[in-house]
């Protein structure tokens, strides 16, 4: 059963016989959105962060462990959004 987005029900492809038999499972699919969300937002958040607590700690005003985790977790939710939406344009052009 797939939700259509005016969120009507599609029960018609979805377990039956014509069912496409080469699809990855989800886990298969819940992997990879890990593992690309790792490396476009997680891993680029952290050097980012890392670069601005190295500036900031050789200026002379080094930041706090909380303003540091409020710069990466800034980043990781910008680069999120944008994952998000390249991955919903791909899975609607499938």
């Amino acid at each position: 059963m797939k939700i259509i987005p005016p969120f009507t029900v599609d029960a018609g492809t979805e377990g039956s016989a014509d069912a496409q038999p080469d699809t990855p499972p989800k886990s298969a699919a819940r992997l990879s959105n890990a593992i690309g969300l790792t490396l476009v937002a997680i891993l680029p958040a952290l050097f980012w962060t890392a670069i601005v607590a190295q500036i900031s700690y050789l200026s002379g005003q080094p930041l706090s462990v909380t303003a540091l985790g409020l710069v990466a977790g800034a980043i990781v939710l910008f680069l999120t959004a944008i994952y998000a939406v390249l991955v919903a344009a791909s899975a609607r052009s499938d």
